[in-house]
């Protein structure tokens, strides 16, 4: 997170892993149907989003749940993520595998 409280980690399985860096103590784990293929804490620290081959979803990290799940990411493999400062906004972009020399992009309202 933006300001160095929490760190979130996917290391190529179905779960992503939140630690508290004051600590060093896993605060949470996340299960997700598919490997996360991007992780992005927002500035805030409070969520978290994750994106896979088949979603994109951002999760609560004091409970763990899912907060809402986001479109258009489907087959996408995401090269570049980013939430703004304000956490209002998340922007992706990346290769479409299921069409050669396919760009996608996607902007979402996170408010």
């Amino acid at each position: 997170s933006s300001g160095g409280r929490f760190l979130a980690v996917s290391a190529g399985t179905p779960s992503v892993r939140v630690w508290d860096c004051a600590t060093a103590l896993r605060v949470r784990t996340l299960s997700l149907q598919h490997s996360a293929r991007a992780v992005v804490l927002f500035p805030s620290g409070g969520r978290v989003l994750t994106i896979s081959m088949l979603e994109a979803a951002v999760w609560n990290v004091s409970t763990g749940s899912r907060l809402c799940a986001l479109q258009g990411v489907r087959g996408a493999l995401p090269q570049r993520v980013v939430v703004s400062a304000d956490g209002r906004t998340i922007a992706a972009c990346g290769g479409d595998l299921s069409r050669r020399d396919s760009d996608w992009r996607s902007i979402w309202d996170a408010a």
